[in-house]
């Protein structure tokens, strides 16, 4: 068997091109070898990507009142979920992310629950700076885990490596 062929889609909007790239160079390779093997990989967020954003949302649970009133890191989540689609979703880095996730806006409501589980690495970590600008403009002080300087318990050494 020949050497297989590898190669990375970072995200969606950038998957089509690429596995058109990675199709002519399978033909090629079937032409000449009768042999292949296609396999193709999702990069999704990191478990650190995730530690740090929902410490990140208890921050704001615990220091940032919406109307007067402080609400739960759920609530937080489902705020900013909503919020942070609306803010992307017509960007071209994220538009079909988006569209693959099911995410639906019809006449200004969101009629799909916007959840951030089956987020690629790319669009966790632009939440991510989505909830530290929002927390930075209402005088948040996060704690070392939702800046990434500690992964929550993880063995991991650097937190903000894996966030980036």
């Amino acid at each position: 068997m020949s050497d297989p062929i590898r190669g990375l889609i970072p995200n969606v909007a950038e998957g089509k091109a690429l596995m058109q790239v990675f199709w002519r160079q399978v033909c090629s390779l079937m032409r000449n070898t009768r042999q292949g093997v296609v396999i193709v990989a999702y990069i999704p967020q990191s478990r650190d990507q995730q530690k740090i954003y929902h410490s990140a949302l208890n921050d704001l649970a615990k220091q940032v009142e919406i109307d007067g009133a402080r609400h739960t890191a759920a609530v937080w989540k489902r705020l900013t979920l909503a919020a942070f689609f609306e803010e992307t979703r017509e960007m071209p880095e994220f538009r079909e992310e988006w569209r693959a996730l099911g995410a639906l806006l019809i006449q200004g409501q969101i009629l799909t629950t916007v959840t951030s589980t089956d987020f690629s690495k790319v669009l966790a970590s632009a939440y991510l700076t989505f909830l530290h600008s929002l927390g930075d403009g209402q005088g948040v002080q996060w704690s070392p885990t939702s800046l990434g300087r500690e992964a929550a318990n993880d063995s991991s050494a650097d937190g903000a490596k894996a966030a980036a």
